[in-house]
Order: C-alpha cells, then structure tokens, then sequence
C-alpha cells in the first residue's frame, strides 16, 4: 500500500495521473499472472498448510465474471519508470509480517 500511495501523490504532483479532459486508468496488480485459484494455493503454502486445501472450481454461468482476472500493468510501468510490483509470494510475507 504505501508504494501505491507514493506512486499516487508522486504522479499527481508530476501530473502524471490527470490528462486532459479527464483522469488516466492505471490496472495495478503484481509482475507475475496469478489465478484466484493460484494465490488460493500460494496463501496455503505461505500458512503452512497443504496448497491442495485449495479447491479450483467451475464458474457458474449465470455469474457474470471475467475468467481471467489478471491486470495488465504496462501503462502503469510505463508512465511510472522504475516502478516494479511486489511479487505475490513477497506480499504475503509483507502481509503476515506480524504473525
């Protein structure tokens, strides 16, 4: 979060962020392409239990969803040079730092 938030204060201060005629849409999501089901199995292994515990299913097609949730950062990375996002494995770290 507070690489988000220094890349938010930073970009509004360089004008980065605002275009005109209105507001630039930046995806943010980390360097690798992740499944629900693969941070699902990667929580499990970071927490000590089994990655199976970590059920894939099938989507109902009734909810109207994307199957693949991953983000495309190039904007992000090419408008803020030497960005790199934190790797999932990283951020769990970071996430259960206190534990």
């Amino acid at each position: 979060i507070v690489n988000v938030m220094k890349l938010a204060v930073g970009g509004l201060r360089d004008g980065l962020i605002e275009k005109e005629g209105g507001q630039r849409v930046f995806n943010l999501g980390g360097p690798e392409r992740l499944s629900r089901y693969d941070m699902a199995a990667a929580l499990c292994r970071h927490r000590g239990h089994a990655p199976a515990l970590a059920a894939a299913v099938e989507r109902p097609a009734h909810i109207k969803a994307p199957l693949d949730a991953s983000m495309d950062i190039t904007r992000l990375r090419n408008t803020f040079t030497g960005f790199e996002p934190t790797p999932f494995s990283k951020a769990l770290v970071a996430i259960f730092a206190d534990d």
